[in-house]
């Protein structure tokens, strides 16, 4: 997802410093950022607007790029700023920094209180109250600097562009200030900036002129607008009414709230535990955006509010167990996507799956080639992995038989696209010099590397996606199953296990106790200790003896440090703990081989990466974990160091804790028996909790609530509770007493 490539087509990685005076609105495919005074275009000076990744963005397009509020010419200082009421409005409490009146009379600071309060539906709605706390009359002049440059999010990322649309003059009609825009395909955008009160214009400024008596409070109301229009066709909702801040601000509330209850059903003895599940409940709440095909997680803030094929499948499993409507709409819209042909500039191939869908001017042009692009080598396998998933989830047998064809086109592109050669192995390489040099997760140009330091050459087999490969061959095996094809089922088995086979014949190194990062072009091992390896563990593609093998590994402070799994070992070449992909730490990776650990009974290793996000959460206090942070050992820095732009909030850094935890206490879902089953397996917790409660947890129309308590060191007890539709209970209590027993609870 990192696009960090210095090629033609792809962006750097610069953005807002997202560690501090960062705040994000998001309502479907818009989002606004901007600082704690609600400005943008930086809070003390107007800075050109292509140096800025402050704005309002529609339709990959910043539709509003500055927003400078002042008081009689001087900026106002933040008080206190916070995205609340789940993660839906800001507010902001500022105060005035010494100045001249109109009158010319000397006001002294902090005697002139705002308070600002945001949120983006339709319109991005605005509204601020002036209150006179000085003791004296104060005339006011409260002025606006606003602009809209239209820059499309990559070119606002740092791509050049030779030419860009036409940019209409600014007008005024009444109360409105309207800047426009036609692209260079002709679809003419429009913004608008109503106010519910007069203003005067000012060298490119509005003014409003307020007269304050001691004590008084007045309120400017305002509200941004923005069409765009092909033809005769608008292809934006219609904007929200000015005067219907109250009601829009409850409904777009109420959704937020609704999506966020749908994840935050875990409960623990520690209210911090809790705080931090509330928050990445809140945090995916935000980044789930209702498409026609359901509910989709996009990926991550600013940056990345799209729709990203891996990033979302890996999201979807994170909470499926919790969420399974978010997982049938990822695999909806992902097929509904799935390519159909062969196009080298989008890096498409009949049967993959999508990695990015953009819908911004550059895109649409073919200016970058992330209109609907597939450089990703991982996500397809995935996909059948999620398919599989979901229908052991919810037991919905007429979706899977319509979604068959789906599965059957990815498998197929495994075999004929996925593996060029005919070697048995998914590789990647680029079709053209515009698109991801890198197609892994690890997707930042220099992620790919030797153990002295040499950049690892194409075509490339990551051993992760063989480990895909491989779980998503017995996946799909278990849906034809399920589906009644046993002849297809038995042939999908019989790859998986060729798939094993050559994963450890090829991959395994001894002399690391792990399985190398991947083959370059010339089927080199790459010898690095990577987390990629961890991967292996989660897709259930090794034995046992392996795995312990590797989980050893963890006890060296050179790859796990007090926040979690670094990306890397320190003793690699490249290692850089500041490094994106090299040397990182990042949450949804430390999630999935927490999970991988969890499966080869290695609960106490694992706990430690979930002990470490704690841990991370903690420092980061109110916010949900970032996309990743920097991997410096707690002996070097004792406080955990930001990674300045990291997507904040992002997808499956949200969802992490949701994995890890259903991982450590072994519980299973599955729906596909006609009764229905939850199991727990070695029921295990963190370092950091005594007690973790899941409460309606819903099969069909039963719930069921599963407790798991500390007896002692390593010794556990679990409970699962059943009730029917009517609340009376299902079936009888069962307890697991101590560590490393195995039970089950079926619905009667």
């Amino acid at each position: 997802m990192a696009h960090a490539n210095s090629t033609e087509a792809v962006p750097n990685d610069f953005g807002p410093d997202t560690r501090e005076d960062f705040h994000v609105l998001k309502y479907q495919s818009a989002f606004a950022v901007f600082t704690g005074t609600g400005c943008m275009n930086g809070p003390e000076t107007e800075l050109p607007e292509i140096n800025c990744k402050d704005g309002l963005f529609v339709g990959d397009t910043r539709v509003l790029s500055r927003l400078i509020l002042r008081l009689n010419r001087t900026p106002v200082t933040t008080m206190g700023a916070v995205v609340g009421e789940e993660e839906a409005v800001f507010r902001a409490s500022m105060a005035n920094r010494q100045f001249h009146d109109t009158r010319g009379r000397l006001v002294a600071p902090y005697s002139i209180h705002l308070d600002r309060e945001r949120f983006l539906r339709n319109s991005l709605h605005d509204r601020m109250s002036i209150t006179n706390y000085s003791g004296d009359e104060v005339e006011l002049d409260l002025s606006l600097d606003c602009w809209a440059d239209f820059r499309d999010i990559f070119e606002v990322r740092g791509v050049e562009r030779e030419r860009r649309g036409t940019l209409h003059a600014p007008q005024i009609d009444d109360t409105r200030l309207i800047f426009g825009y036609r692209t260079l395909d002709d679809i003419e955008i429009r913004t608008t900036l109503e106010f519910d009160r007069a203003f005067e214009t000012q060298g490119g400024k509005v003014h409003f002129r307020l007269k304050l008596a001691p004590g008084a409070s007045q309120r400017i109301g305002a509200a941004v607008h923005v069409e765009m229009q092909r033809g005769d066709a608008v292809v934006t909702p219609p904007s929200d009414a000015l005067g219907d801040f109250e009601r829009c601000k409850r409904h777009t509330v109420e959704e937020y709230r609704n999506r966020r209850n749908r994840l935050n059903l875990v409960r623990t003895n520690r209210p911090a535990y809790d705080a931090w599940l509330a928050n990445s409940a809140s945090n995916l709440a935000l980044l789930v955006t209702e498409l026609d095909t359901g509910p989709y997680p996009f990926a991550g803030l600013p940056w990345f509010a799209a729709p990203f094929g891996r990033d979302a499948i890996i999201t979807a499993m994170q909470v499926c167990w919790l969420y399974p409507e978010l997982a049938r709409g990822v695999l909806d819209y992902l097929a509904a996507t799935q390519a159909g042909s062969v196009d080298p500039p989008n890096e498409s191939a009949p049967g993959k799956i999508l990695h990015e869908a953009r819908d911004g001017e550059m895109a649409r042009l073919g200016e970058v080639p992330y209109h609907r692009y597939y450089g990703g080598i991982d996500q397809t396998l995935l996909f059948v992995m999620l398919a599989e998933e979901y229908y052991r989830r919810t037991g919905d047998l007429d979706w899977l038989s319509g979604f068959r064809p789906a599965i059957d086109k990815a498998l197929a592109w495994a075999a004929e696209y996925g593996d060029t050669d005919g070697d048995g192995l998914i590789e990647y390489l680029r079709s053209t010099d515009r698109g991801l040099r890198n197609q892994g997760w690890k997707d930042s140009g220099n992620a790919m590397f030797h153990a002295d330091g040499e950049m690892a050459s194409g075509p490339i087999a990551l051993v992760e996606v063989q480990a895909y490969h491989h779980a998503a061959q017995r996946a799909a095996g278990a849906l034809y199953r399920a589906l009644g094809d046993e002849e297809a089922a038995r042939r999908c088995e019989d790859d998986a296990a060729a798939i094993a086979g050559r994963l450890d014949a090829l991959f395994w190194d001894a002399d690391l106790g792990a399985w190398a990062m991947g083959l370059d072009g010339e089927k080199r091992p790459m010898r690095v200790l990577s987390s990629n390896a961890g991967h292996v563990l989660f897709a259930g593609a090794t034995d046992k003896d392996r795995a312990a093998r590797f989980a050893a590994a963890f006890d060296s402070a050179d790859f796990v440090v007090r926040w979690g799994m670094r990306t890397i070992a320190e003793g690699a070449v490249q290692f850089n703990p500041m490094g994106y992909h090299n040397g990182s730490v990042w949450p949804h990776d430390n999630s999935l081989v927490c999970a991988g650990l969890c499966r080869y009974g290695e609960k106490r290793r694992a706990a430690r990466l979930a002990e470490g996000l704690f841990a991370a959460a903690q420092d980061l206090f109110e916010r949900g974990l970032p996309e990743l942070y920097c991997g410096f050992d707690a002996k070097v820095m004792p406080h955990l160091v930001s990674y300045p732009s990291a997507c904040s909030p992002q997808s499956w850094a949200a969802g992490s804790p949701f994995l890890c935890l259903k991982s450590l206490i072994g519980l299973q879902i599955d729906a596909t028996r006609f009764e229905g089953r939850i199991t727990l397996s070695d029921p295990w917790l963190p370092a950091d909790l005594e007690r973790l409660v899941v409460r309606d947890l819903r099969i069909g129309d039963d719930a069921a609530s599963v407790t798991v308590e500390r007896l002692g060191p390593e010794r556990f007890e679990a409970r699962i509770d059943w009730a029917s539709g009517d609340g009376h209970i299902a079936g009888p209590v069962q307890k697991l007493d101590s560590a490393g027993t195995y039970a089950e609870h079926a619905r009667e």
